[in-house]
C-alpha cells in the first residue's frame, strides 16, 4: 500500500533509504486493519478519516506492483522515524514541488491522485 498524508494542498512523504515500500496483504491481515497498523507502526502518527484513492498495476524495478493508495485526512502527533533502516525522514512537500526521484509505484499513485482518477 502507499500512504500519504495530504494537509492543507501538501502532501508527506518520506525519504527512504531502499527502492521498495510495500506491504504484502495475506488471507489473515485485511487492507483496512494493514493501513492502520502500517500508518502507525511507519510513521507513529494515529490517522482517523483514510480514503482510498487509486489504485496503480505496475511493472518497476522488475517486479510487479499492485499499489492500493491510501490517504489519511486527519492524524494527531509527530511523525517519527520508526524504521530507521528503511526510511530516512518524514518531510512535508508541496504539491507542485515533489521530489523528482519518486518510487515509481508511489509516483504513479500520486498521479492518480492529483488526477482525480482512481485507475488508469
Amino acid at each position: 500500500m502507499a500512504g500519504y498524508s495530504w494537509v492543507n494542498g501538501r502532501v508527506v512523504s518520506e525519504k527512504i533509504l531502499f527502492p521498495c515500500r510495500a506491504d504484502t496483504l495475506n488471507s489473515e491481515k485485511r487492507q483496512k486493519n494493514a493501513r492502520d497498523a502500517n500508518f502507525k507502526e511507519e510513521t507513529d502518527l494515529d490517522g482517523v478519516d483514510f480514503n482510498v484513492v487509486s489504485l496503480t498495476n505496475d511493472i518497476a524495478y522488475g517486479k510487479h506492483y499492485i499499489t492500493i493508495g491510501v490517504v489519511a485526512k486527519t492524524f494527531f502527533g509527530e511523525a517519527k522515524i520508526m524504521e530507521p533502516e528503511k526510511c530516512e525522514s518524514w518531510e512535508w512537500y508541496d504539491v507542485d514541488a515533489l521530489p523528482q526521484s519518486l518510487f515509481a509505484p508511489s509516483a504513479a499513485f500520486l498521479d492518480n491522485f492529483l488526477e482525480n482518477i482512481f485507475y488508469k
